[in-house]
């Protein structure tokens, strides 16, 4: 399984639609901050992979 996190509203709904036109079933999108994640929203995590924004936006 798949967590992708994203805060900002707007970006979240474009990455959801995205993941749902690729049939990504193994893919489960949240909108919120990464760093209220824990073990208990994301069981089993062997890995992260972070892309931060540059943008500050």
């Amino acid at each position: 399984k798949v967590y992708s996190v994203e805060r900002n509203q707007r970006r979240y709904e474009v990455l959801s639609e995205m993941v749902k036109n690729a049939n990504a079933t193994c893919v489960e999108t949240m909108n919120r901050d990464s760093l209220a994640l824990n073990f208990e929203t994301c069981p089993n995590v062997e890995y992260i992979l972070v892309d931060p924004s540059c943008s500050g936006s």
